[in-house]
């Protein structure tokens, strides 16, 4: 079962037009800022949330955006594929298998 709160947010996302979807990338992002920040997210939870939100740049083709949050997120250490969310393994998996149809 997905997340309420994740759900809701992403229900609302699609509903969007770009700008506001923008808007909300925006403060989603300065939410788990903070949180990180202030020790009530662990570094893979805000990894997680900031992949959730690459995912929705790359739905939208908004490079710059992607490439600012993609920068938060050590690459080398952080899998989505082995997350503990199950929103963000959805999402993954859903990418992996793209990917992979992509290169056949």
């Amino acid at each position: 079962m997905l997340d309420p709160e994740l759900d809701a947010v992403a229900k609302k996302m699609a509903s969007l037009d770009r700008e506001a979807a923008r808007d909300l990338i925006y403060q989603y992002e300065a939410w788990t800022d903070t949180k990180l920040a202030r020790g009530e997210i662990t570094r893979e939870m805000a990894w997680d949330s900031y992949f959730g939100l690459l995912h929705e740049c790359d739905e939208r083709m908004m490079w710059s955006d992607r490439e600012r949050i993609l920068g938060k997120i050590d690459t080398k250490q952080y899998n989505p594929l082995l997350s503990k969310n199950p929103c963000v393994l959805m999402i993954a998996r859903i990418r992996a298998a793209g990917n992979k149809s992509r290169n056949n």
